[in-house]
């Protein structure tokens, strides 16, 4: 009965996706899209996952998603001309992710393969940080992204060095990159903007700053709940600053519960979906055209699993689809 029910449930995420993303994708206004990314993670190998990238590409594609989210060393990991030829032939789009340090850069080992020639290795100093996130931002021009999403420094950095980070980092995209495509980045724990009172501290000095909101690190970080005051007075500060988000739900003692369709979750799921609107209500006030985001739950460890069996507690491309569908449920018609 229960293999059966999961079925059923995965076969009408699949058809709801599907339906909803050719009405996103059929309406046509001055108002603010929603534009959905998937991301990789935990889909193909070399990133957690199993499929191949193009049974990968096939299926996104089938379900109406305008692109992927990959970090750029999955271009040399599956090969250049396989990696644009087969975006080009499913009409897919690109948003990579880049990390200043770390060994899913392209100068290191270990993650994806590598290292791939013409990219510096990882280092401590400010100086290490930045070349290793110029060399990738100007590798990934190439590919016409929509847009780049840094992993940037490291979450011990005092205040004032960040600050020097992100100075060189604006410059460099306004006199580089010029519009082509923004530079966002992530809020993650591990990096700068690790914590929801570190952005409050520092965003206020840099407007120009475009940032890639993964609020599930807040709440973990913060040991709070989604609807914690503190955290939605910064999620208000920080919004007209969102170009891109992940949707992930997380708690107080994680960043990802272990299925947000759930009864246990679901007040989780809805309190992380007001944040996404005030996101979505400030970038519209902007008069941004489109706003992009992924659907971000990833496998594990990300994913809790059954602690004897190490069987994950949910399917993460059917939680993915969930949330997507509540995105644009949400969103697609302007509310």
């Amino acid at each position: 009965t229960t293999s059966t029910t999961s079925t059923s449930f995965n076969n009408n995420v699949i058809q709801q996706l599907r339906c909803i993303v050719v009405v996103l994708k059929s309406i046509d206004s001055s108002d603010m899209k929603l534009i959905p990314f998937r991301p990789l993670w935990g889909v193909v190998e070399g990133f957690g996952g199993t499929r191949t990238f193009r049974d990968a590409i096939e299926a996104i594609s089938s379900l109406g998603y305008a692109g992927i989210e990959v970090p750029l060393k999955g271009v040399y990991y599956i090969g250049e001309k396989t990696f644009t030829e087969t975006l080009d032939e499913f009409g897919l789009k690109v948003g990579f992710q880049v990390f200043t340090d770390g060994p899913v850069s392209p100068g290191e080992g270990i993650v994806a393969g590598g290292p791939y020639p013409g990219f510096p290795q990882s280092g401590k100093s400010l100086d290490q940080h930045f070349h290793v996130f110029q060399a990738q931002v100007e590798a990934a021009a190439k590919y016409n992204p929509v847009f780049v999403n840094s992993h940037s420094m490291r979450d011990h950095w005092p205040l004032e060095r960040g600050a020097r980070f992100f100075e060189r980092a604006i410059r460099f995209e306004q006199d580089q990159v010029q519009g082509a495509f923004p530079v966002v980045h992530e809020t993650h724990r591990m990096r700068f903007l690790y914590s929801p009172w570190v952005v409050r501290e520092i965003l206020p000095h840099f407007p120009e700053l475009k940032l890639c909101a993964d609020l599930s690190h807040f709440t973990c970080v913060g040991e709070v709940p989604p609807d914690d005051e503190d955290i939605i007075s910064v999620v208000k500060a920080m919004a007209p600053q969102v170009y891109h988000y992940h949707a992930r739900v997380g708690y107080e003692e994680g960043p990802q519960v272990a299925d947000p369709r759930t009864e246990m979750w679901m007040p989780y799921t809805l309190n992380f979906e007001k944040l996404w609107k005030i996101i979505w209500d400030a970038r519209r006030e902007c008069g941004a055209d489109y706003l992009t985001f992924s659907p971000e739950h990833g496998p594990p460890p990300y994913q809790q699993t059954n602690p004897h069996t190490g069987v994950p507690l949910a399917d993460i491309w059917d939680v993915n689809s969930f949330i997507a569908i509540r995105q644009q449920e949400l969103f697609s018609n302007g509310r």
